[in-house]
């Protein structure tokens, strides 16, 4: 669908790096206890869904970097190396 994604993780983790460096959704992050935060973010999303703003596609270059495929190279040279 490559819409933006909704990431429910830790802050520290790998994919909420991901999504914030391409600008690919957002990040709840689970370890915080500011549920009030989280809450109007949430919020916020879900408005923005309701009213059409996140119809757009997400970038497929940035995407293309990510796929099997490219995963698949990169272990190849990882495990070539």
């Amino acid at each position: 669908a490559r819409r933006p994604i909704l990431n429910f993780a830790p802050d520290q983790s790998e994919p909420s790096f991901i999504i914030e460096n391409n600008n690919l959704g957002w990040n709840i992050d689970i370890a915080n206890k500011q549920l009030s935060e989280q809450l109007d973010m949430f919020t916020k999303i879900v408005k923005s869904f309701r009213s059409g703003k996140l119809a757009e596609p997400l970038s497929e270059e940035i995407l293309s970097k990510y796929n099997r495929e490219a995963q698949t190279k990169l272990i190849e040279k990882i495990l070539l190396e």
